[in-house]
């Protein structure tokens, strides 16, 4: 691979920067819908160790992160081939189902059901995400690093 300089710590400080955003937005939309600041104050804590959890997976158990890096692409088991299929077939008509629950929503005083499918589905994307880049970006300095010591 021809590269110009190391873009490394810009790639790792772009997907911190979008994922931690998606985290923001999540977070956001799971205090409207607790109410209780403490109890918002706490389930923060946990979703931000959850998501330097999934950062540090593939340091802290690389069988572990190989594992659910390839059920995320490629699933195995049959729970992950049944979310992939539910997913393949959802997914299409996720944002039309999106925009009717937010626009008449707020018309029927559902508002929350949008806040709450919009914070589950930014805190799994966002932790599921970086877990996947961490893991990628640990595979490639990986084997740059093998490569690098069979060529001395």
């Amino acid at each position: 691979m021809v590269r110009r300089g190391n873009r490394r710590p810009g790639q790792i400080i772009f997907s911190n920067a979008f994922f931690l955003t998606m985290l923001i937005t999540a977070a956001r939309a799971w205090y409207v819908i607790s109410g209780s600041f403490l109890v918002w104050l706490l389930w923060v804590f946990v979703l931000f160790g959850l998501y330097v959890l999934a950062w540090t997976l593939p340091i802290i158990n690389s069988r572990l992160s190989d594992y659910l890096f390839k059920e995320q692409y490629t699933p195995q088991t049959v729970p992950g081939k049944k979310f992939m299929s539910i997913s393949a077939r959802f997914l299409p008509v996720a944002g039309s189902i999106g925009a009717l629950i937010g626009m008449y929503g707020s018309r029927t005083g559902v508002n929350n059901i949008a806040l709450l499918l919009l914070g589950i589905a930014f805190s799994l994307a966002s932790i599921g995400l970086s877990q996947v880049t961490s893991h990628q970006f640990w595979w490639e300095d990986r084997q740059q690093s093998l490569s690098s010591r069979d060529t001395d």
